[in-house]
């Protein structure tokens, strides 16, 4: 029976790409491989290919991985032997998606184990389930559209129905400044941030650029929001406008200079956040949007004030 795991069980999610002994590879057949929310059955090609002069000794399977992180396998690893140059070739391969599965982006994942090597190589794909009934490009298309019900989560398709981007879950502030709000990146470490279709409220994250690019083709302003560690409602709100904004946060901002500081003025105690193209890490702590190439929002280098000290993760939003 296929069995539903925790992501974070999974031990064998490793490298990417092609190794020296084999080749693996799956695509779907579509360039935009979606089912409706009816279900319904995604068809795919794959293969697997000692490229070695040696005869590899191999175990292969594959699993889906939910929207919400959750694994489902496929079918149990299948212990092969490849002669040099020999391939396992699938080409009308297809994955049964079923009308109780939810809605959103799943991706498909071929694995291979080099038993010779201990080596492990994956590839994916991505496909969505998406619901049959028309869909907004933002938030702020919503709100204008009088379909808002409050601050929450909707679902847009930011391209629009012939774009090659998949539907997607946002976080809609539909009350600050007039609403329309789309939440695109959530800093609560200050770490580096995984690049995701799906920014949560209450996690970290930056949608991946081609969404940033659509959203920003038509919109006025992005809002900043820091709040302390012990507050509910933010801190403080900062506005900057995407008129100067071009192909990418990095490209409007002098490299290495904080051109635009965020609650307070420059380079001083009150300055919890300034925006920043810097390519290196310097002493103080970066929250990273993700957005290409080094666009950071970044920490005076430790201010003393105590109000600076106690932010704690930033919200950005555009509209």
């Amino acid at each position: 029976m296929k069995k539903a795991i925790a992501i974070s069980s999974l031990l064998l999610l490793s490298s990417p790409g092609v190794f020296a002994q084999l080749n693996i590879t799956a695509s779907a057949h579509e360039q935009k491989p979606v089912v409706s929310e009816e279900g319904g059955r995604l068809y795919f090609s794959s293969m697997l290919k000692n490229n070695s002069e040696q005869v590899r000794n191999v175990k292969y399977y594959d699993y889906i991985i939910f929207p919400d992180g959750k694994i489902m396998t496929r079918s149990a690893p299948k212990s092969t032997i490849l002669m040099p140059n020999e391939s396992i070739d699938k080409s009308n391969g297809y994955i049964n998606v079923p009308q109780t599965y939810g809605l959103g982006i799943y991706k498909y994942v071929f694995s291979a184990f080099d038993e010779d090597t201990g080596e492990i190589q994956n590839t994916k794909f991505e496909f969505a389930k998406q619901s049959s009934e028309p869909k907004y490009s933002s938030c702020k298309e919503i709100l204008h559209a009088g379909k808002s019900i409050g601050d929450g989560f909707y679902h847009i398709d930011v391209d629009g129905p012939t774009g090659n981007a998949f539907e997607i879950s946002v976080y809609c502030d539909m009350t600050t400044k007039g609403g329309g709000w789309t939440l695109f990146a959530n800093d609560r470490m200050s770490k580096p941030l995984n690049p995701t279709n799906s920014v949560k409220y209450d996690s970290e994250g930056v949608l991946e650029d081609e969404y940033w690019q659509a959203l920003k083709s038509d919109t006025g302003s992005i809002m900043v929001e820091e709040y302390r560690v012990f507050d509910s409602k933010p801190r403080h709100r900062s506005f900057i406008s995407v008129s100067k904004i071009r192909n990418s946060l990095a490209d409007s901002l002098e490299t290495n200079s904080a051109t635009l500081n965020l609650f307070g003025s420059p380079y001083s105690n009150s300055a919890a956040l300034v925006l920043s193209n810097s390519s290196a890490a310097g002493s103080h702590s970066k929250i990273f949007t993700g957005i290409v190439p080094n666009i950071t929002f970044d920490r005076a280098y430790y201010p003393s004030s105590s109000y600076a000290r106690t932010i704690s993760y930033t919200r950005v939003y555009i509209r």
